[in-house]
């Protein structure tokens, strides 16, 4: 279960979803280059040309708006397309064992699991790919202002990425915390549901409530704490893309001072930034939950293991089922044998 095998589980919606990302990359940088243009045009009080660049841009983003509409629809139904691959190996893999089967754990990995691996995963795949496309595209751009500016935004994009290495582990972490947290409280609502006619006559419904609440509130402690990891690793992520974006401003104005570069190119570095640093935040965070999602990997790619089924002879000439010494042995002790006569 890897990327790899998602992306050749449906080669043409791979092609068509890198095709739409490069795409909204090609048409969000052209964009943001019409700005210097439309400032020299309003610089030289040209009319015609800077109305004539203003409908040129807003076709653009039109189009740049749609085909990001459309690859998020499609990642969306590769991913889940997938899934249900995945869900399906996992049943089969779950009937062709031997040993008993936990109901409740496999309901927490075929929907739990399965639906935050989907999120915090492949989705988080697609928006890293996403992210260095534009980047990319954005360098090459950026590269034809001015060298030293692609240069300056390259180092800042690898500067903050690794620097949401610092809450990785602690994300992973938490992560499977609340994985195990929801296992734990699906299994105590298995293990109750078949008591509840004899709770309800007992009048036992407290007993009921205080064991569920209880492993509730085990489930809610681990969300709080994955929150609280999350929105901190975000916080710092923002803070050091603000300190970089004041820094990269007052280079560019230290270059316009100079007469390096053109005063539209100050307004233009503003969108280029400010499309760098999404993307940049949106690795560095997609990073972290895909650290955080190995627990959830290694446990389902584990029950994906399929055993080999039994080869059964031929039932052609099944006529009569005999058991002997069959028993069943209970917690308590007690042993019930019987047998069952052809």
């Amino acid at each position: 279960m890897t990327y790899v095998d998602m992306l050749k589980s449906n080669k043409m919606l791979s092609s068509l979803n890198i095709i739409l990302m490069s795409a909204v990359a090609v048409f969000s940088s052209a964009n943001n280059y019409i700005t210097i243009l439309l400032v020299s045009a309003l610089q030289r009080k040209s009319s015609i040309s800077f109305f004539s660049l203003v409908g040129f841009e807003v076709v653009i983003c039109i189009i740049c708006y749609s085909c990001s509409n459309f690859s998020g629809y499609f990642i969306e139904k590769q991913i889940q397309e997938y899934l249900s691959n995945i869900r399906l190996k996992l049943f089969k893999s779950t009937f062709t064992q031997k040993d008993s089967v936990d109901i409740s754990d496999l309901q927490n990995n075929s929907i739990n699991n399965l639906q935050q691996l989907g999120k915090e995963y492949f989705f988080s795949f697609f928006t890293i790919l996403s992210g260095m496309i534009n980047i990319v595209m954005i360098f090459f751009t950026v590269s034809s202002i001015n060298i030293w500016l692609s240069l300056f935004i390259l180092i800042t994009a690898s500067t903050t990425v690794a620097s949401s290495k610092i809450f990785s582990d602690k994300i992973a972490q938490v992560v499977k915390n609340e994985s195990c947290a929801k296992g734990v409280l699906i299994k105590e609502v298995a293990n109750w549901i078949p008591t509840l006619a004899l709770t309800r006559e007992y009048k036992k419904e407290k007993v009921v409530y205080k064991n569920i609440l209880y492993q509730s509130s085990k489930l809610e402690d681990a969300k709080i704490s994955k929150s609280k990891i999350t929105e901190s690793n975000n916080f710092f992520i923002d803070n050091i893309s603000n300190i970089v974006e004041t820094m990269l401003l007052i280079f560019v104005a230290y270059l316009i001072y100079r007469n390096t570069l053109k005063i539209g190119v100050y307004a233009a570095v503003g969108s280029f930034l400010y499309s760098t640093l999404g993307s940049i935040k949106s690795i560095s965070s997609s990073l972290s939950q895909i650290k955080g999602s190995s627990f959830i990997r290694k446990e389902i790619n584990q029950k994906l293991q399929v055993n080999k089924a039994q080869e059964y002879k031929s039932l052609n000439d099944f006529n009569i089922l005999r058991c002997t010494d069959l028993s069943v042995h209970f917690k308590n002790g007690e042993t019930i044998n019987a047998n069952f006569p052809g």
